[in-house]
């Protein structure tokens, strides 16, 4: 817990952290989407005993660390194309193929990041 404040706390007084109400708004909904109903969401909001404002400033947090921790530590990682082909062959295909899903070439299968 401690460690989890202290990230946010370094995350809010980074000037290169900004994230959008957009941003903010596009996670509420995939919360949302969870849920069968805006009720069922307000309801499971209501036993977990927080607010929507409480939520929304929970999901800026959130998202202000993931941000923070990419352009904190994402320059310092590298993986080699041969480590992606490995993870692609051994685990991404695999996982789709189990699954019945398509499995797109590899140079497909990279979002602008180089991640899958």
């Amino acid at each position: 817990m401690i460690d989890q404040k202290l990230i946010a706390s370094e995350a809010a007084q980074t000037p290169i952290i900004d994230v959008t109400n957009e941003e903010v708004d596009a996670q509420i909904e995939l919360y949302k989407n969870r849920f069968g109903s805006e009720e069922e969401f307000q309801a499971k909001l209501g036993k977990m005993e927080i607010s929507s404002a409480e939520f929304r400033d929970l999901i800026r947090r959130q998202l202000s660390v993931n941000e923070f921790i990419e352009a904190r530590f994402k320059p310092f990682v590298i993986v080699l194309p041969s480590e992606i082909a490995e993870y692609y062959e051994q685990d991404f295909a695999p996982q789709l193929k189990s699954g019945n899903q398509p499995v797109p070439a590899l140079k497909l299968s990279r979002n602008p990041y180089g991640r899958f």
